[in-house]
């Protein structure tokens, strides 16, 4: 009996610390360090939330089924080590540890591959899915193809509109900076008096800046007709994303007689 208690305390002894390391991955979550997979495995095993506090709970619960289980399970084989030999002893516990290592490694597989899988699932947008390191088809507009599906890359009604209009600068998605200077081309009767409105706005289609494009030629033409314009404008202050509005002028006022070119440009970030 002495010797199964024995053997017991120095099992359990030897292999507590091993599962407290989850203890201490938690305590590290608490101070903001990312979890291990160790224990997100054991989260996803108890089907507990990911909080902080949850998971110390967790992880103190399962040390002490841990504690008590390891010293039972030594108790166990001093019983067996009485009635047979260590080898036997040895046997049961290397196929133990065994066990312990395959679920383990597919454990943490499982979990590894779900990470990935919820990572591609997140991606719902052409810039998510390059930042991801999908690969892109260099088509126009580009494509970047996920495993969650394929996503084009924005670039406003350029290609609906380029019957009408046509941007040369800047190009959908590019980076601005104030002052910018628009230059295209457009059919004669997108102008009137020679001339038409550009807006540019901010992420939330805020106006930031507004002007007129001019014809650099002959405007009273059906064909395409070059123009410029020129706006000034405050760097933003949240995101870097937004919009310019090239909209045909309109003199009769008349909601049908409307049209636009609108594309996604970018606003260079400031170096300090």
């Amino acid at each position: 009996m002495k010797k199964s208690i024995i053997i017991g305390a120095v099992f359990g002894a030897l292999i507590v610390p091993l599962s407290s390391l989850g203890l201490i991955f938690v305590w590290a979550e608490v101070l903001f360090i990312p979890f291990t997979l160790f224990t997100k495995w054991l989260l996803l095993l108890f089907f507990f939330d990911t909080s902080q506090v949850n998971a110390m709970v967790v992880m103190s619960l399962f040390v002490l089924i841990n504690i008590v289980w390891y010293a039972f399970f030594g108790y166990i084989l001093g019983l067996i080590y009485q009635q047979t030999s260590k080898w036997v002893v040895i046997s049961i516990i290397i196929i133990y540890y065994c066990m312990f290592a395959f679920f383990g490694i597919n454990s943490v597989n499982y979990v590894t591959e779900k990470n990935i899988d919820d990572k591609q699932s997140d991606i719902t947008s052409f810039t998510e899915c390059v930042n991801a390191g999908f690969p892109v088809m260099e088509s126009y507009p580009r494509q970047c193809r996920a495993d969650n599906g394929l996503f084009v890359e924005e670039i406003g009604n350029e290609l609906q509109q380029t019957n009408l209009i046509q941007l040369d600068y800047p190009r959908p998605n590019q980076m601005v900076s104030s002052p910018l200077r628009i230059t295209g081309r457009a059919r004669g009767y997108w102008f009137f008096e020679g001339s038409f409105p550009v807006v540019l706005t901010d992420w939330d289609g805020l106006i930031i800046a507004q002007g007129i494009a001019t014809a650099q030629a002959e405007w009273m033409t059906e064909d395409f007709v070059p123009f410029t314009a020129t706006l000034n404008f405050a760097q933003p202050t949240y995101k870097n994303n937004g919009s310019l509005i090239l909209q045909k002028d309109n003199p009769s006022g008349l909601p049908e007689n409307d049209d636009a070119l609108e594309v996604p440009i970018f606003f260079e970030t400031e170096k300090n």
